[in-house]
């Protein structure tokens, strides 16, 4: 008999890989589960994985230029979680083990060296993240996410439809996120090679608490573009974005909309709610902090940056501008401008109908990209569903 193997490399703050082992161990009663990467914590969310082998931390980091700041990010662990999977890898597959590869976000470093792993020894591998319609579903994909995850190289050949309405919202358990805010402060006090648990992301949180600040609805955006916002080291902006800074993001929207002569619209800013950074803004220009879904309905026009934003424009059927590379890219299901005639597309020159493509593709997110729960909020059957497809449907 075969002993299998679930190895997780990188895991979310919540107990949903410990979950997906546990109820492996009880429908097939033969599993092991390991734990692959640097976190001397990873116990807390893995209690039921061992840990592979100690990493030593490296005093060396990478930097990346913002418009206010250097911001020190992840040390590149890929090489040494690749090394080590190959020798974990050779030396089970002696036993005849079979293998399944948990993988949480695919943007850190040692997840990319994790899927390099996987793809040069055809080792099955699935990537979460936090799902596009949060308590109702969470991401998982076989290769990797967003721009090139097999939902949207495939998603054309793909026959299983579910409507999104089939998705059930799912009561987060305040548990998970006590246990997470102790975890981020321990980890942010007390580790000093990683920039998302750093010194300055404990003082931005305790800022975010602190600062009073009064979420802005606007009435009426019916003539106005709602311009979303990101977090600017989020992997997604740093790896798949064509921009250095959110400031330049602004820049460069603004310039664009200025030039465009337009004077019936308005252009609002909808800063990331976790956003505590400043920035210089057209006086023309309005800005807000708040979740931009809750008003998108209202709005002449939304421009994204590879946000969840972006599905909710799509589902409400909106005028939506887009950049950076996400799952919806190069599709076909809306507005791609190159910066260079930005100011066109304000201007309402160019005219388009993707309304039978988007009700398409967005019959296929559910089953294929997006599955029943959340990262912080699941029941037993959506770990079986989850599980289903990991060990059955492969």
């Amino acid at each position: 008999m075969k002993n299998n193997y679930i190895i997780a490399v990188n895991f979310p703050y919540s107990y949903l890989f410990n979950d997906i082992l546990l109820e492996y161990k009880d429908s097939i009663g033969v599993n092991h589960g390991l734990y692959v990467g640097r976190d001397p914590l990873y116990w807390i969310y893995l209690p039921s994985f061992v840990h592979y082998r100690r990493y030593l931390a490296i005093n060396t980091s990478v930097n990346i230029s913002s418009h206010k700041t250097n911001r020190s990010m992840n040390v590149d662990t890929s090489d040494w979680v690749r090394n080590e999977l190959s020798e974990l890898y050779n030396s089970l597959v002696v036993n005849s083990a079979n293998l399944k590869v948990l993988i949480y976000n695919d943007g850190r470093s040692e997840s990319k060296g994790a899927i390099s792993f996987c793809s040069d020894y055809d080792v099955d591998y699935f990537v979460f993240e936090r799902g596009l319609f949060r308590n109702k579903s969470l991401t998982m994909d076989r290769k990797e996410l967003g721009y090139d995850s097999a939902f949207r190289a495939n998603y054309q050949k793909l026959r299983s439809k579910a409507s999104l309405d089939s998705l059930e919202y799912r009561q987060e358990n305040p548990l998970v996120r006590i246990l997470y805010f102790v975890y981020f402060i321990y980890t942010s006090l007390f580790r000093k090679y990683d920039y998302y648990f750093s010194h300055k992301s404990f003082r931005s949180l305790i800022k975010i608490f602190l600062k009073k600040r009064k979420k802005k609805y606007l009435e009426n955006l019916e003539n106005s573009y709602l311009v979303v916002m990101q977090l600017e080291y989020d992997t997604s902006i740093v790896n798949k974005s064509e921009f250095a800074s959110m400031q330049f993001y602004i820049r460069e929207v603004e310039k664009s909309f200025y030039m465009s002569g337009s004077t019936d619209k308005s252009l609002i800013f909808c800063l990331h709610p976790l956003d505590v950074s400043s920035y210089d803004f057209d006086k023309r220009s309005k800005a807000k902090h708040g979740v931009a879904s809750d008003e998108l309905v209202t709005a002449y026009g939304v421009v994204t940056i590879n946000s969840t934003v972006t599905i909710d424009a799509l589902r409400l059927n909106l005028n939506l501008f887009s950049f950076g590379k996400g799952v919806y890219s190069n599709l076909g299901l809306c507005y791609e401008p190159p910066l260079h005639e930005l100011s066109l597309y304000f201007q309402d020159y160019y005219k388009e109908d993707f309304t039978n493509e988007r009700a398409k593709w967005l019959s296929m997110l559910v089953g294929n990209y997006q599955y029943q729960g959340d990262i912080f909020a699941y029941n037993k059957s959506d770990v079986r569903n989850l599980l289903k497809t990991i060990y059955y449907e492969n």
